[in-house]
């Protein structure tokens, strides 16, 4: 009787597959912290005077997840577990971070880059 009752117990195990943990009778299931599907942050990236920028690179801090814009300053970016910081950065300028809320599904990011009045310094 206990070879064919570990039998049972056996062939359910490898039916259910290995990330199940067989439990004793009246013993609860362990909870895991659910890692549910990132929603990809889109927008726009513009210069000081609304003009699109083309190639300016967005990163979340901390990962290495980014992408660059398109040529109408477009993107679209998976946001990792967590991340709220986002660095843009634009050729010859320092970067801009910016705290995003972690629901956000899109955003318009109005730069400092370019002429006129920029609150950051160029790189030299």
């Amino acid at each position: 009787m206990s070879t064919l009752l570990n039998r049972l117990i056996l062939a359910a195990f490898v039916l259910v597959g290995p990330s199940m943990i067989p439990l004793a009778l009246g013993q609860t299931a362990p909870t895991y912290p659910s890692a549910s599907p990132s929603t990809p942050l889109r927008g726009r990236v513009v210069d000081s005077q609304g003009r699109f920028l083309a190639g300016a690179t967005l990163l979340w801090e901390g990962s290495s997840r980014g992408t660059s814009t398109n040529n109408q300053g477009e993107f679209v970016l998976e946001r990792p577990l967590g991340a709220q910081k986002l660095l843009v950065r634009y050729v010859g300028y320092q970067p801009l971070r910016m705290e995003i809320p972690l629901g956000a599904g899109s955003i318009s990011v109005r730069t400092p880059f370019g002429t006129g009045s920029c609150n950051c310094s160029p790189r030299s």
